[in-house]
C-alpha cells in the first residue's frame, strides 16, 4: 500500500496452489508464518510491478470463529533489480 494515501497499490496476482494450511496459535502467544508476497502493480500508472520506494505491507489474517482482520501497516522497501544475461 502507499503509505501516504493508505491506497492498494498491489500485491500477489498468480495462482496459489497451496492447501489451507491452519496455524494453531494459544491466545497470549505468537508464532511466525509464512507469507508470500508480491509487486504486481493493481494502479495502472504505476506499470507491471510496484517500482522501487517505500511503501508500507498489510496483510489480511483469517481467525476461526473470530474473523478477519488487517495488521497495521508495515514498512517495506522495494528495490530495483538488474536483469539477468542469461
Amino acid at each position: 500500500m502507499d503509505p501516504a494515501t493508505g491506497q492498494v497499490v498491489g500485491g500477489w496476482s498468480g495462482a496459489q496452489t497451496t492447501p489451507l494450511v491452519k496455524f494453531r496459535v494459544p491466545a497470549g502467544l505468537s508464532a511466525l508464518i509464512p507469507m508470500l508476497v508480491g509487486t504486481t502493480a493493481s494502479k495502472p500508472g504505476l506499470g507491471y510491478c510496484v517500482p522501487a520506494g517505500s511503501w508500507a505491507l498489510v496483510t489480511r489474517l483469517k481467525f476461526e470463529d473470530v474473523g478477519e482482520f488487517l495488521t497495521p501497516p508495515l514498512p517495506l522497501e522495494v528495490t530495483a533489480r538488474e536483469a539477468s544475461r542469461d
